[in-house]
């Protein structure tokens, strides 16, 4: 099975409500916990 072409992802994405999209997104961003800090890689 093959991986599927990007041009046919972004079609995928393009139905999408981008304010209520952009909402979700922040609202997920601040209701998670922070990660630690990495100070060594």
């Amino acid at each position: 099975m093959c991986p599927p072409a990007p041009d046919g992802l972004a079609g995928a994405w393009s139905d999408l409500d981008w304010d209520e999209t952009l909402e979700e997104l922040d609202r997920i961003r601040h209701n998670s916990i922070p990660t630690t800090p990495i100070d060594e890689i």
